[in-house]
């Protein structure tokens, strides 16, 4: 038996630099709204945070094991073929209008208003996202990925006075 290496996969980091590169693709955008300036990598799973303000939050979605499928395996041993995928939850919340304390319902053009933030939101996370993968999987990127890919981006609420989006990007990486 040999002793623990003593490393680790480095998902914090590539969680850092998602992030990170999220913030850029905002400051650098035009027509979209700033994000929101409470921006947290999480613990726990994305759609449990609280919704007590608008913000950026990303979350480890899980870290996951790939054995090829055509290197048969000793059940309870991994070959040192296998790769570890990483998967990253983002999510922007906003507010979003609901009815006053008389009861009246917002006006149409406020939810307009609100849905085209977040229309606009699913746009420009999409965008971040693809291009972070894509840059990601360069030769000259130090972070050890193999591969990376962008999945959809979907809309979450509205619930409590805010609504947003939400979008996922599974890493494949080498380094530990």
């Amino acid at each position: 038996m040999t002793a623990p290496s003593g490393q680790r996969l480095n998902a914090a980091e590539l969680a850092q630099s998602v992030m990170d590169y999220l913030v850029q693709s905002y400051t650098l955008a035009a027509g979209v709204e700033p994000l929101p300036a409470r921006q947290v990598i999480a613990g726990g799973e994305t759609r449990l945070v609280a919704w007590d303000c608008e913000q950026v939050v990303l979350t480890l979605t899980g870290i996951d094991i790939d054995v090829p499928q055509n290197q048969p395996i000793t059940p309870g041993r991994l070959k040192a073929t296998s790769v570890r995928h990483v998967a990253f939850n983002i999510q922007i919340v906003r507010c979003y209008p609901t009815q006053d304390s008389n009861g009246k319902m917002p006006s149409a053009a406020k939810i307009t208003a609100a849905g085209t933030t977040m229309l606009k939101d699913a746009g420009q996370l999409s965008q971040a996202l693809f291009e972070w993968v894509t840059r990601a999987v360069s030769p000259d990127s130090p972070m050890g990925i193999v591969s990376a890919g962008v999945g959809a981006i979907l809309p979450v609420g509205p619930q409590g006075g805010f609504a947003g989006v939400e979008g996922a990007v599974v890493v494949t990486a080498d380094l530990v």
